[in-house]
């Protein structure tokens, strides 16, 4: 049985562009959509960061040099990966979690990804991932979301930023 995710009420609709990038030339495809999704953007003045920890995915941070906190994270999804993850309900799921205060803005999506807001912080690590706290936190604010009895205040990404995670050295940045 499939299920159904609903997504809140007054959510942005998405933005969607018929580009494909290709997978060998990440950079080349992000700033091509840049030009799209901001086109008030200098692009002698474009910054592109290439991460390169995914396994399957391909990930650019674009940004101007005078605005480097406005950052546009694009994803390249990695080749084949649609024939175990379900693109639609991924996007829906982005727009829940975004809601609730538990993922970034959505900008957009494209042929082969999405392009998303950059939010600073820490990844969490398998040691995170077994602290009873970490995990209390991530339930409650799970049945927050599911159930969208959301108090101010009362999101995972707040509260995260409260414990001890944010403190952590190790904090993902751009540079």
């Amino acid at each position: 049985m499939e299920t159904e995710i609903h997504v809140p009420l007054g959510s942005p609709v998405i933005r969607r562009f018929p580009i494909f990038v290709d997978e060998h030339q990440v950079t080349d495809g992000a700033i091509r959509l840049i030009k799209e999704l901001r086109p008030a953007w200098d692009p002698d003045r474009l910054q592109t960061k290439l991460f390169t920890d995914g396994t399957t995915n391909k990930l650019v941070g674009c940004y101007v040099e005078d605005s480097p906190d406005d950052v546009v994270l694009v994803r390249v999804y990695g080749n084949k990966t649609e024939l175990f993850v379900d693109r639609d309900n991924e996007l829906k799921s982005f727009q829940v979690l975004h809601a609730n205060g538990c993922a970034p803005r959505l900008y957009c999506s494209f042929q082969n990804g999405i392009c998303y807001e950059f939010m600073p912080g820490d990844a969490l690590g398998t040691q995170d991932v077994r602290d009873p706290a970490l995990l209390r936190l991530g339930g409650d604010n799970a049945h927050h979301s599911i159930t969208g009895d959301v108090n101010e205040g009362e999101t995972l990404s707040g509260l995260v930023e409260a414990s001890h995670v944010s403190s952590r050295p190790g904090q993902t940045q751009l540079d």
